[in-house]
């Protein structure tokens, strides 16, 4: 069950690099053409961690936000790993597709961090990565992560 919030605190950032990207997960699922909701509205992928390779789950590719009732999709490039019950060439290709979309300029916030910056974003529909920077500068946010309501699966449901 994800984190309901996240709030990132900059404390010490480099001059260059180091930025944060947002990806909106209910947006990129909005933006996806109509038979691609229905395509993977009641399928599953199986995540696993990227510390840790045993730990592994599957999850479905839509869920519902408990608050908004939006819909969301519920896959990353560096979590999941394939979709449940399709051949692997199917499940990379259709994988690939949605991580480009999902990835798309259009659904990403960057932010350039400056001390004492603090974003918070909804961990349940909000995808997050930093970019490189040099690892001679110094970089240190503060992070801090609340629990909230789960999200609920799609499916079979029509877009």
């Amino acid at each position: 069950m994800p984190c309901k919030a996240t709030f990132l605190y900059g404390i010490k950032v480099p001059l260059k690099g180091g930025d944060t990207l947002y990806a909106s997960a209910t947006r990129a699922y909005e933006a996806l053409d109509v038979d691609v909701q229905e395509r993977i509205a009641g399928l599953s992928a199986l995540h696993a961690g990227t510390n840790n390779p045993n730990q592994r789950c599957i999850h479905p590719m839509v869920v519902v936000h408990p608050e908004t009732g939006r819909k969301i999709l519920y896959v990353n490039r560096l979590l999941t790993q394939e979709v449940v019950g399709l051949p692997s060439k199917e499940s990379q290709s259709l994988l690939r597709y949605l991580f480009d979309r999902l990835e798309a300029e259009p659904h990403i916030y960057r932010h350039h961090w400056t001390v004492n910056d603090l974003v918070m974003w909804d961990n349940r529909s909000v995808q997050h990565a930093r970019t490189d920077f040099d690892p001679a500068e110094p970089r240190m946010l503060r992070r801090l992560t609340t629990k909230g309501a789960s999200l609920r699966s799609v499916v079979g449901a029509t877009a």
